[in-house]
Parts: structure tokens; C-alpha cells; sequence
């Protein structure tokens, strides 16, 4: 009987001790449970952030790969135009080159033509100076005319008696003539007895009379000037001056009280008289010899 009882008491205590073990399990598995389920939605959550950033990745990817292409465009494109740059700057060299040729070349006509112009210069010169020379001797040779046959060129009884008529006039600028146009030096150096007229470059005997009557032209450079001094529209005497050249002549007229004397150009094409304000290669001149 007394191991009945204690097997009694025995399987009682193992009962209770089984109880509290499943009571501990039931508490494990509940806690189990618990951390399965924050396991699950931690998993969970993991996954999607990977998954979200495997799809940043991919389109980060995406976009990396377009950058690229956009580059390696550009690169091809900055390679192409860096070689057409290096095509032009080929050709650029190389017209570069023949310009310097060319104005090489150009250089040494230009010295030439401006030794050619500048021994013309010096010929026009010494001829200039020749023709002043000219002029004074004819002048002063006038003078002793005048002195000489002095008793003519006093009208007895006359009321306004003229006896010193003789003008020098030049021309001041260089001018375009048209066919028969008048030349019109326009700077009166001497002027006595007022026959000339700067305005239209004509001059107009005072008094009856013997007169000398001079003029010159200097034509331009490479051109050709025909010009001549004309009484009353008839020609007297004929000018031509070539290549920076001076046309000039002479004439002794007798001209009545009134008439008119002056220089025009040829009835041709359009010439170049040629002067300057400080150099006065063209010009006009009259002087009364007799009066009658």
C-alpha cells in the first residue's frame, strides 16, 4: 500500500512537472510566434528596400548608360569637329602662305612703280623749274618790249587810257574735264588792267592790242591730256601732256578790245588736269605787248 501511495504521489509530482513544462513551452512557442512574425515583416521590409533599390539601380543604371552615350556622342562629335578645325587651319596655313607670296610679290611692284613715279616726280620737278625759268625770262623779254615800243601804249587824248594790262593765274586743284571744257585756274597771281576772270578763267583784252598769251597742263599719272588756247572758240595753238608730263605753249595774238582768250580741253573723253594748293604745275598767263 505505501508504494501505491508514494507511486501515487510520484506520478502527481511528474504531472505537475509536465504541466509546468508545457506551460513553459506554450509561453516559448507563444514567444516563438511573436519573434517569427516581427522576423516575417522585418524580412519582409528588408526585401522591399532591396527590391526599391535594385529598381534605383536599375534605372541609375539606365540613366549612367545614357550619360554615356550621350558622351561618347559628344566625343565623336567634338573628334569630327576637331578635325575639320584641323582641315581649316591646313587650308588657312597654306592661303596663308600664298598671300604672303603674293604680297611679296606685290611689295616689290609697289617699290618699283614708287621708284618709276618718284624719278617722274624729280623729271616733272626739274621741268617745272625749267618752265618758271622760262616764264621769267619771257616776262622780263616782254618788258623790254613793252620798254621798247612804250610810246605805243599811250592813247593821246583818250579820257581812261590803259597801260599796263598782264595777269599770271594757276589752278589749284586737280579737275575733271569733259569735252571742251573750260579750264578755270582759279588763283590770280598778278592782275593788271582786270582782264582776267577767275570765275570762268577767261581773259578778256582791255584795249586793242598786241598780246602774249602762255599756258600749261600737267596731265596724271598713266593718262594722256590734249588741251588748247582758243580766241573767240577758234583754236590758237594745241597742248598734250603724257604720264605726268606738262603740255605748255606760246602765242603772240593781236586781239580786238573785248575778245576773249582762254584754255579748254579737247572735245574727247573725260582727262585729269592735275595741280595743288601748294604746288601749282598748271597755269595761265597774258601779257599787253602794244597797245593799238
Amino acid at each position: 500500500m505505501n508504494r501505491l501511495t508514494n507511486r501515487v504521489d510520484n506520478l502527481e509530482n511528474e504531472n505537475q512537472r509536465l504541466n509546468e513544462e508545457h506551460k513553459e513551452l506554450k509561453e516559448t512557442t507563444f514567444k516563438l510566434k511573436t519573434l517569427n512574425t516581427v522576423f516575417v515583416e522585418e524580412q519582409k521590409k528588408i526585401q522591399e528596400s532591396i527590391e526599391t533599390k535594385f529598381v534605383v539601380g536599375e534605372d541609375e543604371v539606365k540613366r549612367l548608360s545614357s550619360s554615356m552615350k550621350d558622351v561618347t556622342n559628344r566625343l565623336e562629335h567634338l573628334e569630327n569637329k576637331n578635325k575639320l578645325l584641323e582641315d581649316e587651319n591646313a587650308g588657312l596655313k597654306t592661303r596663308t602662305f600664298i598671300l604672303e607670296v603674293n604680297l611679296g610679290e606685290e611689295s616689290v611692284k609697289l617699290d618699283e612703280k614708287y621708284v618709276k613715279l618718284k624719278e617722274k616726280s624729280d623729271r616733272l620737278e626739274e621741268k617745272s623749274v625749267r618752265l618758271e625759268r622760262s616764264n621769267m625770262e619771257l616776262v622780263q623779254e616782254t618788258y623790254r618790249i613793252k620798254q621798247s615800243i612804250a610810246s605805243q601804249s599811250v592813247v593821246e587824248g583818250a579820257a581812261n587810257v590803259i597801260t599796263q594790262v598782264g595777269f599770271t593765274a594757276v589752278l589749284t586743284y586737280s579737275a575733271n574735264l569733259g569735252p571742251h571744257q573750260t579750264i578755270i585756274y582759279d588763283k590770280a597771281i598778278t592782275h593788271k588792267g582786270d582782264g582776267y576772270d577767275i570765275r570762268h578763267g577767261h581773259f578778256s583784252a582791255p584795249v586793242c592790242g598786241l598780246y602774249l598769251i602762255s599756258a600749261t597742263v600737267l596731265s596724271s599719272p598713266d593718262a594722256v591730256i590734249r588741251t588748247e588756247i582758243v580766241k573767240e572758240n577758234e583754236q590758237l595753238v594745241a597742248m598734250v601732256g603724257r604720264t605726268m608730263d606738262m603740255g605748255s605753249h606760246t602765242v603772240v595774238v593781236f586781239l580786238n578790245e573785248r575778245e576773249q582768250v582762254w584754255v579748254r580741253h579737247f572735245n574727247e573723253a573725260t582727262s585729269i588736269v592735275r595741280s595743288g594748293k601748294d604746288r601749282y604745275f598748271s597755269s595761265f598767263l597774258g601779257v599787253l605787248l602794244a597797245a593799238s
